[in-house]
């Protein structure tokens, strides 16, 4: 896909500030226990013990590099051989930034959790690209990504804050379409309200109405707001695949949250909503350290794991139907 709105390919370099990599070197030099490197306010020379190291590490960080080069020719992340991407992730941004390289980590921990590959999309950003740039993008990237899985109709998207309102959009416009929709849906900590009608807890700040309404100019480009492709609270939901909604009690959108999990239910959508004692937008991003957040990517790998179950089953008792 080496077009507008492809992945984009994984660097291997790995950047860390150096306390960090003070810090990872001394935790290093526990584990072994030797010093690996000699430090003093003038210079840093390796050890005995440190170039033996180095010696045996590079043959390992060239098998890694091996890896990743053949992770990188199927175009995602995998949590190992054999899992085919299914999850189509649409990243957050404000439809202004964001990238594919930039949600590694968090694409890579949803698919150790959802147990399958996980296609991360770059789509066109506002404003050089505004609206449909991004949502022909991901309906593109949808479509492709059908056409890679074996089990076409088992592909689930996802995606955080404005890529929930992407994943929103992509879901109507399949719709409006009469094109085949996902599985299933995760969306994360959405930003919904375009419009800017529903107000935020003023303790709860995310941005400024002045930036967030930057934001919605810039993508829009004078398209209206109210359009129900761009504004879910508003359309017709009936027919929507069943989602899982993930919001903080702390967030400044969690009023979009619940909207939709309301809105989706009274159409006839089977969407849950989870909520997180969390003080913060899109905190599913640092499941590194924060508790809450690993629980989040863990309960959103468990739905697309079941999502994917119940697909199959659907897809082994319908044939015996026809019989």
């Amino acid at each position: 896909m080496d077009q507008p709105g492809s992945v984009l390919p994984f660097p291997h370099a790995l950047y860390v500030s150096q306390p960090a990599l003070s810090r990872q070197i001394r935790g290093l030099e526990q584990l072994v226990g030797c010093e690996l490197l000699r430090r003093s306010t003038h210079s840093v020379e390796l050890t005995i013990a440190g170039e033996a190291l180095l010696d045996r590490s590079r043959r390992l960080l060239r098998d890694v590099d091996e890896a990743v080069a053949a992770a990188l020719a199927v175009g995602g992340v995998s949590p190992g051989e054999g899992h085919h991407p299914t999850v189509l992730y649409l990243h957050g941004g404000g439809y202004v930034v964001g990238s594919a390289f930039g949600y590694q980590p968090h694409a890579g921990a949803l698919a150790a959790s959802a147990h399958t590959g996980v296609l991360v999309v770059d789509y066109r950003l506002a404003p050089e690209h505004p609206f449909p740039a991004a949502l022909e993008d991901a309906q593109r990237a949808c479509l492709w990504l059908r056409e890679q899985t074996p089990d076409t109709e088992a592909v689930i998207v996802a995606g955080d804050s404005s890529g929930g309102g992407l994943l929103l959009s992509l879901l109507l416009a399949l719709k409006r379409d009469d094109l085949r929709l996902p599985a299933a849906a995760v969306i994360v900590c959405p930003w919904l309200d375009l419009a800017l009608r529903i107000a935020s807890p003023s303790d709860a700040p995310l941005a400024t109405d002045e930036e967030a309404r930057r934001c919605v100019e810039a993508y829009l480009a004078g398209h209206p707001a109210d359009d129900p492709i761009v504004d879910p609270l508003r359309a017709d939901l009936g027919g929507l695949p069943p989602m899982l909604i993930q919001a903080a009690t702390g967030d400044a959108r969690l009023v979009d949250a619940k909207a939709l999990a309301s809105h989706a239910q009274d159409h006839g959508v089977d969407a849950r909503l989870e909520l997180f004692p969390v003080d913060a937008h899109a905190f599913q991003l640092f499941w590194s350290f924060l508790p809450e957040a690993a629980d989040a990517v863990e309960a959103a790998g468990a739905f697309i794991r079941e999502a994917a179950a119940v697909h199959g089953q659907r897809v082994a008792v319908e044939p015996m139907s026809r019989q």
